[in-house]
């Protein structure tokens, strides 16, 4: 390997040296066993003497190694190398986000939304496994080729509350730290969601929300200001974008996105309206383009609608006609340069060639009726005494074979084309009498192919009517006395078939009415004469299984019509119990559960309405200056759901009644004083 590092770690071939960094280097090398690439980050010589470092990297093994996502780089490996510990990750072969931003590349602000929904859902998955990136940053996003984003450096994860970083220290890059990574207080999930609110205004607007001269104001507005309105940096900002990054970047975490996921909800909602009336503006480019017969222009257009939707039904079929008129462009061009080559073959008599290259130029292109006519008049000047020549050795041959037709059919060619030949009216002759002979019986064989396809269709009657009109003609046939059996005994088994199809038809009509009884007592009717038949045990078993199947239904409408009827009257409870009994009967049923899930709404329903109007008259008796009952109200209320705005509004209450109490005592002091003085 150039520059004299070390050729192997563990048992991984190193390739070359991909990176340099604080924490390290980071090496591409092969795993010799499966032949795969990755990557392998090595620490420097000096972080097997700091401890803090060295938990640092273990924590970012342990951290990502149990990540399993495709936004996520994957870690295969942990291991030691002459005491400097290493990592094997997945090799990713892309650019970082940070590089798209310098290079002021023009993206589609689709792409943009698309890149920062897959970091959402990278770290949403991060989160529901108890792991916070805490250091969200361009940087730290990879885009490969596919257009798939990939987070990685998880070197300052942090697992669950865990307190590994020194108390006041800022861990991360500040430009896209949440005020509680600065303030060092508390972090949780949501610093993350603030970092992607600070990635996805970048992103979009190529400039950061809270930028300054030096560290200490950027620190100050993060803490502090709001992020400029995206309307006003923006050209034609989607309806609610702004909003969802306001959101993302609220100072308080609580007014925060409380998931990635929800964020990542959001951005999607106004992706598919973005990626709507893209795909409508293509489409209209590309019909404008066809009208103008500009299909080249047509088809870019269309594969655009199927690079964003590619299961857009119009693209797929207008891309069809689009390539189906391209390629009529260009075999009418093939087919022209044929025509030029033809015309020239035949300026040097060579019609063989000629005639090469107009039957290429019409397969190109059918519809070309001059390509066509020069093509039939050259061979008919040709091929006329050919033909003649081949008909008459066609008929000589086809006679020798016995196939008389086709010897007929040469002949009658052959007239056609030179009506007073001798010859072939001499064959004529001969082939009409060897044709009389064979016509009788040409006859029974016909009779015998139609008796045949008479008892294929089990059409016996037809088939035995057809064998004797055979049997008249030749009573010595072999076959015509085979077939004659055959349709007898296929008349029979016809009968019992058709009587099996009448109980069946009677069954089926009764089970479309719903009446068990009855199509019990068809069956019955029918496997009494023919207990073997498959079709009515199978009837039989359908019946079975429908009948529970229409019990079970009616069943669970019945239960659902009086969860309904509770609910609608009020008695929820009543409702959700019923279900539930009904579910221990039919634990599977999925219109029980939904019924559950709507009762369980609605029960919620009611105590956020109750809670709320609790509130209310606790508000009210603060208004009516009652602060006892005010006080009572709230914490009653508090001790069921406890919430800051419950604390914030039960302290006023307090607070209110404290100064009442005041109140009261300097207005008796008051009073004592001027009763004194009178």
């Amino acid at each position: 390997m150039a520059g004299g590092g070390p050729k192997k770690i563990g048992k991984y071939d190193v390739l070359d040296v991909i990176g340099r960094g604080g924490m390290g280097i980071v090496y591409k090398a092969v795993d010799p066993g499966i032949g795969r690439t990755v990557a392998i980050k090595m620490t420097t010589g000096t972080l097997g003497g700091d401890p803090e470092l060295l938990e640092r990297f273990y924590r970012e093994a342990q951290s990502v190694g149990k990540l399993q996502h495709p936004n996520i780089v994957t870690v295969y490996d942990l291991g030691v190398e002459e005491g400097s510990p290493y990592l094997v990750m997945e090799l990713l072969e892309g650019d970082s986000l940070e590089s798209l931003l310098r290079s002021r590349r023009s993206i589609p602000l689709e792409e943009k939304l698309d890149i920062v929904i897959q970091i959402c859902n990278g770290i949403q998955y991060a989160h529901q496994h108890n792991v916070i990136h805490r250091d969200i940053k361009p940087a730290n996003i990879v885009l490969l080729k596919d257009g798939t984003a990939k987070i990685v450096d998880f070197g300052i994860a942090r697992l669950g509350v865990q307190k590994l970083t020194r108390p006041g220290q800022l861990v991360g890059s500040f430009q896209y730290m949440s005020p509680e990574q600065i303030n060092a207080t508390n972090v949780d999930s949501r610093a993350d969601i603030f970092s992607v609110g600070v990635l996805l205004f970048e992103l979009v607007t190529g400039a950061l929300p809270f930028d300054g001269k030096d560290t200490g104001e950027m620190l100050l507005k993060i803490l502090h200001n709001p992020p400029p309105s995206l309307n006003s940096l923006l050209k034609n900002c989607p309806p609610g974008l702004d909003d969802i990054v306001q959101r993302a970047l609220a100072k308080n975490p609580e007014q925060r996105y409380q998931t990635a996921e929800d964020l990542a909800f959001d951005l999607t909602n106004v992706l598919e309206k973005l990626r709507r009336e893209r795909i409508s503006e293509y489409l209209q480019g590309a019909e404008t383009a066809a009208t103008q017969r500009q299909w080249s222009r047509a088809k870019e257009q269309l594969l655009q609608v199927l690079k964003m939707d590619r299961q857009n039904a119009r693209a797929n079929v207008r891309l069809r006609e689009v390539q189906l008129e391209i390629q009529k462009q260009q075999r009418s061009e093939q087919a022209k340069e044929l025509q030029a080559q033809a015309e020239h073959a035949m300026a040097q008599s060579d019609f063989s060639g000629a005639l090469a290259y107009l039957n290429q130029a019409i397969e190109m292109d059918p519809g070309n009726l001059e390509i066509v006519k020069l093509r039939d008049s050259i061979q008919e000047s040709r091929t006329r005494g050919d033909q003649l020549h081949d008909l008459m050795q066609r008929a000589e041959l086809a006679q020798e074979a016995g196939d008389l037709e086709d010897a007929r059919q040469a002949v009658e060619d052959g007239l056609v084309l030179d009506p007073q030949n001798t010859d072939f009216r001499s064959m004529q002759v001969v082939i009409a009498q060897e044709l009389a002979g064979r016509e009788k019986q040409k006859r029974v064989q016909e009779f015998i192919g139609e008796a045949r396809k008479q008892i294929s269709a089990r059409h016996f009657s037809a088939a035995l009517e057809v064998l004797r009109k055979a049997e008249a003609l030749d009573s010595s046939a072999a076959a015509v006395q085979e077939l004659l059996v055959l349709a007898s005994t296929g008349q029979q088994k016809e009968q019992r078939r058709e009587e099996l199809e009448r109980l069946t038809a009677q069954i089926e009509e009764a089970l479309a009415k719903e009446d068990y009884a009855a199509t019990s007592a068809k069956i019955e009717e029918g496997l009494a004469s023919y207990p073997e038949d498959r079709g009515l045990l199978k009837l039989k078993a359908m019946v079975d299984k429908q009948r529970e199947g229409t019990e079970k239904r009616r069943y669970v409408e019945q239960q659902t019509a009086q969860a309904r009827e509770l609910l609608d009257g009020g008695q929820a409870a009543e409702a959700l119990a019923l279900l539930q009994r009904a579910l221990e009967k039919l634990p599977s049923e999925p219109s029980l559960h939904a019924m559950v899930v709507l009762v369980k709404q609605s029960i919620e329903r009611m105590r956020k309405e109750r809670e709320k109007a609790e509130i209310q008259s606790a508000r009210d008796a603060i208004r009516r200056k009652a602060y006892p009952e005010a006080i009572s109200i709230l914490q009653a209320l508090r001790k069921k759901t406890p919430s800051s705005e419950l604390d914030e509004l039960l302290q006023l209450a307090r607070n209110e009644a404290d100064n009442q109490v005041k109140r009261q005592k300097i207005d008796a002091v008051a009073e004592e004083a001027r009763r004194l003085t009178a």
